[in-house]
């Protein structure tokens, strides 16, 4: 994790201390582990194994979403009437985030309606409207989502209730073309939380036609920290960019409380800087890239400071506001997503959020002024498999050795090949090793087709359909049969043989007094069975010894025994 310039250490160790913590929790999977302390204002207790409610819980903490929508499933099968019954609005409320955020709209839109009709107070059905609100939004609603969350506002507990309410219901005018509504909206939400910087951000879109980027997020939070205290060499000048690009996983911008020099406050510094707010997101476990849009995001803040809730974006989808129910959640983008690189961004919101004219709800000193702040990381998405093609030994047909020489060949849109594996058979593979062009591979022994294949995996772990090529083994010479000089003269003469398989001719000859030591090679390249070479130029009334050879397809061999032959006289003709 990067740790912000002029963070204090102490926080900083606390910051990655939680990381390192909540990530050993999540990797255990266990709901009965005991809940991770991170900042929160809506987290419970995990109950142990005291009913499917707890598990729920349990399950809803760690981002097991989709086993904490089958433990609430059945909390709420359980009979109302019985002493052991679960609370059925809350039991509802966590299965619509957990279908909602797991891209389930319809389900969760039936689970927050009824969540609705269970809720015993006005913050019951402010959730409920929330979430019922989102989920038609995603399913394209809009005018539906608009009324649910007009439906918000009148049961609207206080101001942070009314920020959210009315920030959502200008993301919800805003998709709806709605400039002007979405800018009263907006403008409402500002005056509940006069430094939000999403509805700054959305804001400053409406005005002035830029598009909503996460560096509109981070002016914002640093225009109210001067706004509302912050010092130019302290608090707003503690809020460091973080630069588009960044892939490190976890990422925050923060406002913080050390002064110039870097020395750490607590709560707020001896000049009154608000106190010190860092974020983290962290995706898929600090992954370089993801096979599915679907992600596992770690959240959260500073431990000291509990949070209400977060929004959350990712590429150039609109925000969505999560109440804080769990530091680890699975989120599946809404829309189309592309594959490439994608930045996730998050929006933190402390709780006890300034009302208008400075004041706190109940966050305490410094609060106010130390609302919210944002964090972002960027993860490479691919899905798109890896392709290729393989050569055995450059093309060649036939081989007489089980050791083959391959050429690969693979390329991937996105992240880049990395590995191959290569296989005989097509079903018990080798293991992956690092992808190059060239590679030796042995294929079984015995004559015969040999087919090798091979697959390709991708940076991202996508492996490729297989491919493969064949080629046949032949380690066995031709057959030579009836080798015989067919016609001789004085100076020529005609040698003929047959083989069972086509294979190249070739006579190695020299007179009979050289024998041994000094040969002539005539060879014809043509691949047949039936084979013919005439030797020319030889002195008559000579002995000769001769042999003939053939070679395969495949580079197999076969040689005659040595024989002999006489020319005729010259007088005799050729």
């Amino acid at each position: 994790m990067r740790a912000p310039g002029n963070v204090p250490s102490s926080r900083v160790r606390a910051l990655a201390a939680c990381v390192i913590v909540f990530l050993a929790l999540v990797m255990t999977g266990s709901p009965q582990a005991p809940a991770l302390a991170m900042a929160g204002t809506g987290s419970v207790a995990v109950m142990g194994n005291d009913g499917d409610l707890a598990a729920g819980i349990g399950y809803i903490e760690r981002g097991m979403f989709e086993e904490a929508a089958a433990a609430l499933s059945r909390a709420i099968a359980e009979s109302p009437d019985a002493p052991e019954a679960p609370d059925v609005a809350k039991a509802f409320d966590l299965l619509g985030y957990a279908t909602w955020c797991m891209g389930r709209e319809e389900e969760a839109l039936a689970a927050f309606r009824q969540s609705l009709q269970h809720a015993a107070d006005a913050r019951e059905q402010f959730r409920a409207r929330v979430g019922a609100g989102q989920a038609l939004l995603d399913l394209g609603k809009v005018e539906d989502a608009c009324c649910e969350f007009e439906a918000a506002l009148e049961v609207a507990t206080g101001p942070e209730d009314l920020d959210v309410a009315y920030t959502l219901l200008g993301i919800a005018k805003f998709e709806a073309n709605d400039t002007v509504g979405a800018a009263e909206m907006f403008s409402r939400a500002l005056e509940a939380f006069p430094q939000d910087p999403v509805a700054s951000a959305y804001l400053e879109k409406l005005s002035f036609g830029v598009p909503i980027h996460f560096g509109s997020v981070r002016e914002a939070l640093q225009k109210a920290a001067l706004a509302l205290g912050g010092r130019p060499g302290g608090a707003a000048a503690a809020a460091l960019p973080l630069a588009e690009g960044d892939e490190d996983g976890v990422a925050g911008d923060v406002m913080g409380a050390a002064d110039s020099a870097g020395s750490p406050s607590s709560e707020a510094d001896m000049n009154g800087a608000p106190a010190l707010l860092s974020g983290v997101l962290l995706i898929n476990g600090g992954a370089s890239y993801a096979t599915t849009s679907q992600v596992r995001l770690m959240l959260g803040v500073d431990p000291a400071v509990p949070l209400r809730g977060f929004f959350l974006a990712v590429g150039d989808e609109p925000f969505r506001w999560h109440d804080w129910r769990s530091a680890v959640i699975e989120w599946c983008p809404r829309g189309e997503v592309k594959d490439g690189k994608t930045v996730i961004k998050a929006v933190y919101y402390a709780a006890g959020t300034s009302a208008p004219g400075g004041g706190t709800s109940g966050g305490g000193a410094g609060m106010a002024a130390q609302g919210a702040c944002v964090a972002e990381a960027s993860i490479v998405l691919d899905r798109e498999p890896p392709w290729g093609s393989l050569e055995i030994n450059s093309g060649a047909r036939f081989t007489n050795e089980t050791r083959v020489s391959l050429r690969l060949q693979a390329n991937d849109r996105t992240s880049g090949v990395l590995n191959v594996s290569m296989s005989n058979d097509g079903a018990t593979w080798s293991a992956w090793t690092m992808y190059q062009l060239t590679k030796d591979w042995d294929v079984p022994p015995g004559d015969g087709v040999k087919r090798v294949y091979a697959r390709f995996q991708d940076r991202a772990g996508n492996v490729s359909a297989p491919v493969s090529a064949r080629i046949v083994l032949d380690t066995r010479p031709p057959g030579l049969l009836w080798v015989r000089v067919a016609a001789l003269g004085a100076t020529t003469a005609d040698i003929a043989w047959t083989t069972d398989e086509d294979s190249d001719s070739a006579v190695e000859y020299a007179e009979d007094q050289d024998a041994g030591r000094k040969s002539t090679t005539v060879r014809d390249k043509d691949m047949t069975m039936l084979h013919h070479i005439k030797l020319d130029g030889l002195k008559p009334s000579t002995k000769y010894r001769f042999r003939v050879l053939s070679r395969d397809a495949a580079g197999n061999v076969a040689v005659s025994r040595v024989l002999e032959f006489s020319t005729k006289a010259a007088n005799a003709g050729s």
